[in-house]
């Protein structure tokens, strides 16, 4: 097709195509964890110094006021960039979302644009080149990232990454300082937005091996005359070597200046806890594979535990057919580079639970995958070259198109529209609790229950946004199952569930560091003690927590709130009979609770 022609204009329609997909979240607000980054700016002087940005700052409120929080916990990155770009908007265009959803969408365009500009620059291919950035731009799996401010910081990274990679490319085919600057610079940036650039420069050096002169064409096979490449490989140090160099430099001051600290359970360390972040990658690498290849969510995981094995059996399955299906492109350097490069982008996504902003940098590879799939199903007139693919691979083709492609593009057109009700939800719940409070005006609010886990973090947030300053509550559960309060006696209830995911779930994690729970151990707090009735056989959870109160249940200092499946109302603790379990809210549906 002639339009493919004219980069200029398959550049704008990709573009256009990623903003108009996402232009619901224009109408969006802040959601989550932009909700504590609000409360951070709103201080004075500020928390967190703008070298290190918001995202060094683990020392929350809300993260503080969940009584299972543990005293070492430490989850803080060094993303200042982001941090700036947040900051810059709220301090020139106020408390306003708006700016800041556009970026993201720009920024999203821009990966798109960058994409399909690589593949054109190295394969020559303008067929293919534009494939790849169609099925990036489409892929529902970004619909999350996109819509929700805080992870910008992802869109933010992988633009860089690719702009890195880009002018990369442009220094191996003319060996323009110029463009070797911009590709250091780009890739610089890229580090201070997240720790998933850490992987790049890997990526930089293996297209370096691959494509020495930055072009596909011409180019031998991977595997023939493999000593001559490595021999060539060596010799040209200035291609790669900044980079690696680059990387070490990072690596090194990320540890020796402390510019980034983890210690919880919803995090694997692959270098503090090698075995157990293995053990995650078995089981969540294939369910990662699986979200590549098709649209089943990979969060699945994280809302429906029971999900874990069935879809990792799934991810390893698909896995195993793509690679049947790829073989024939297993002497093209750039298909040899995109499968690396994805196999490389999963691995720091393993060592938490998978989500589907896990797979915005990873899809990047994984579309120059299908696309060479989906090529080869095409109108022959639309092909480069008439080299026919074998039939396992034609019908992957077929697949990828039917399978992948069209799914993505339904689905990212509709998604936006879910994603920002449910991204909303847990702002809008946490503020019906507010006619109680200004009514009561207590010192302390403690919330029972909530709708599920999904909004452990951000009641508080959402409540002190909203009232202009922090609103001191305590949150005791936050899961989805069937919770229960029993009163014990005049200053101590318990609180039940009926399955596990109340401190086993993502969120709840988050703050825990210590895995195995016993019965009977205690959690001091200035309100209450909280106390383990019984846990899990394999301690892993919690089943039922006794709360010994430090005021009596009827103090006018502590108001008492409970999710009723509508609204936060109020529950008079002091008058349920002594002994008796009364049922709050079957919140065991996990998508009701999100929508």
């Amino acid at each position: 097709m002639s339009a493919l022609r004219r980069p200029w204009l398959v550049a704008v329609l990709l573009f256009a195509l990623a903003v108009l997909l996402n232009l619901p979240y224009l109408a969006g607000g802040f959601q989550g964890d932009d909700l504590l980054f609000i409360g951070m700016l709103r201080e004075d002087p500020l928390r967190f110094s703008r070298w290190m940005g918001m995202w060094s700052v683990d020392d929350i409120e809300m993260f503080r006021s969940l009584w299972w929080y543990d005293a070492d916990f430490a989850a803080s990155f060094w993303r200042p960039l982001p941090s700036l770009v947040i900051e810059g908007s709220i301090r020139l265009f106020g408390e306003n979302a708006f700016p800041l959803h556009l970026l993201s969408l720009l920024v999203h365009g821009g990966v798109g644009v960058v994409l399909f500009l690589l593949v054109r620059r190295v394969t020559g291919n303008h067929l293919l080149a534009a494939l790849s950035g169609l099925l990036f731009v489409t892929c529902e799996d970004h619909s999350l990232g996109i819509g929700w401010i805080a992870t910008v910081t992802d869109l933010m990274c992988v633009l860089g990454i690719l702009g890195a990679l880009w002018a990369h490319v442009v220094w191996l085919q003319e060996r323009k300082a110029w463009a070797l600057a911009v590709s250091l610079v780009a890739l610089a940036l890229a580090f201070v937005c997240k720790e998933s650039a850490a992987t790049a420069p890997l990526a930089l050096a293996l297209l370096t091996f691959l494509v020495p002169q930055g072009r596909e064409e011409g180019e031998p096979s991977v595997w023939r005359d493999f000593g001559t490449r490595v021999r060539g490989f060596l010799r040209d140090p200035l291609s790669w070597a900044p980079a690696m160099v680059l990387l070490v430099v990072y690596l090194g001051a990320y540890k020796g200046l402390g510019l980034g600290q983890m210690n919880n359970l919803m995090y694997n360390d692959p270098f503090g806890q090698p075995l157990a972040y293995m053990g995650w990658g078995l089981l969540y690498l294939p369910v990662l594979w699986l979200a590549t290849l098709t649209p089943i969510p990979p969060s699945m995981v994280m809302f429906m535990p029971a999900s874990l094995l069935p879809l990792a059996i799934l991810g390893g399955l698909a896995f195993g057919c793509a690679v049947v299906v790829w073989w024939p492109f297993r002497h093209r350097p750039i298909a040899v580079w995109a499968f690396a490069t994805w196999t490389l982008a999963l691995l720091p996504q393993v060592g938490t639970d998978p989500s589907e902003r896990a797979m915005y940098f990873p899809f990047v590879a994984a579309s120059i995958l299908l696309a060479l799939l989906l090529a080869g199903v095409l109108p022959a007139a639309w092909q480069k070259t008439s080299e026919a693919l074998p039939r396992v691979s034609r019908l992957g083709g077929w697949y990828v198109a039917l399978g992948i492609a069209v799914p993505g593009l339904l689905l990212s057109a509709t998604m936006p529209f879910e994603y920002r009700t449910s991204l909303e939800l847990p702002e809008k719940q946490a503020l019906t609790a507010l006619p109680h409070i200004r009514a009561h005006r207590p010192d302390h609010v403690v919330a029972l229950n909530t709708s599920g886990m999904f909004a452990t973090f951000y009641v508080g947030g959402a409540l002190g946004m909203r009232e202009g300053n922090p609103v001191d509550i305590r949150l005791l559960s936050s899961c989805n199952g069937v919770l229960s309060v029993e009163r014990v006696d005049e200053d101590s209830f318990v609180v039940r569930t009926d399955r596990t995911g109340w401190l086993s779930n993502l969120f709840s994690r988050a703050v825990r560091t210590v895995p195995h729970l016993q019965v009977g151990r205690t959690y001091e707090r200035d309100l209450f003690t909280a106390v383990l009735l019984e846990t899990t056989p394999d301690g892993s959870d919690v089943l039922a927590v006794q709360f010994d109160m430090a005021i009596p249940l009827d103090d006018p200092r502590v108001l008492f709130l409970y999710w009723n499946g509508e609204a936060f109302e109020p529950i008079d603790l002091l008058g349920l009979p002594v002994g008796e379990r009364i049922p709050l809210w079957d919140s065991s549906n996990v998508w009701a609770s999100m929508m």
